[in-house]
């Protein structure tokens, strides 16, 4: 429960702040030419980097973390609603005015809608973003899976990581509807206890990195088949909605392939228990 809650309300506070600020500089070209560059810049900073300063200024508290967290949620959230704003076609804004819109109509019934999809996808990457990092709360005593994590790596002991680091990954896939490719990194972040999305440097690396965590060839192959064959992501949810306009079609196009992924991944692992005792 304490990493949802650093995972759900920093994600709320994100999205509220990047979708305003998005709007803002989605009218102030001369602004944003200054902004965005700036808020790139700091958003390489590293969580674990921010967060040490914030405790210097404001001590170990939970706080602390919910302020950090909250800020690096904001950044996918506000470039994908610039993004999809400044996108929307000036034929579309020029027929609202037409049809007698002021601006505030003209933002909440034509371009927002319109701009949607793109702020659903920054959306849906603060909040796997954000399960990743909230790692980083149990360093100052916040708690959350990270404890699992840090408690296995002092005490050498594999179960305690994955008792954190598989719930996390897991967090990811239910809450962010995430791009495949970023599921081994959300992973790989985990078992090395970083807190951002990690890479390793070679294939070689990856292997020795995941064997050492208790992964086999089952494990492997289970998880390639459900990245590939999990629920759509968000934004082709958002277009089924549209498209269809039944929320049933949608909960069954977001549940049936997750389901014959499951499906699936229990008729691999059979299989592999199976062979085992023959081979």
């Amino acid at each position: 429960m304490q990493h949802l809650f650093f995972t759900l309300v920093p994600v709320a506070i994100g999205f509220l702040l990047g979708v305003l600020i998005g709007i803002l500089l989605s009218r102030k070209p001369k602004l944003s030419g200054i902004v965005l560059p700036i808020l790139s810049v700091f958003n390489t900073i590293p969580g674990i980097v921010f967060i040490g300063l914030l405790v210097l200024v404001w001590g170990a508290q939970s706080a602390t973390v919910l302020v950090a967290l909250g800020v690096y949620a904001t950044f996918p959230v506000l470039k994908n609603t610039y993004a999809g704003l400044v996108s929307v076609d000036p034929q579309y804004i020029e027929a609202a005015k037409g049809c007698g819109m002021s601006a505030i109509q003209s933002l909440t019934q034509v371009e927002l809608p319109l701009a949607m999809p793109t702020i659903i996808g920054g959306l849906r990457m603060s909040t796997v973003y954000t399960v990743s990092w909230a790692v980083l709360a149990s360093m100052i005593g916040g708690g959350g899976l990270g404890d699992f994590i840090y408690a296995g790596i002092s005490s050498n002991d594999n179960m305690l990581i994955l008792m954190g680091a598989i719930p996390a990954a897991l967090l990811a896939f239910v809450l962010g509807f995430p791009a495949n490719e970023i599921v081994l990194p959300i992973i790989v972040m985990a078992y090395l206890a970083e807190g951002s999305i990690a890479d390793t440097g070679s294939l070689m690396e990856m292997k020795a990195l995941f064997t050492a965590h208790g992964w086999t060839v089952t494990t492997a192959l289970c998880t390639m088949l459900f990245s590939l064959m999990h629920w759509p992501c968000s934004t082709t949810l958002w277009t089924i909605k549209k498209e269809t306009g039944s929320w049933k079609w949608t909960a069954l196009a977001a549940l049936l392939p997750a389901s014959l992924g499951i499906i699936c991944c229990m008729a691999i692992h059979t299989i592999s228990v199976f062979l085992s005792f023959f081979l």
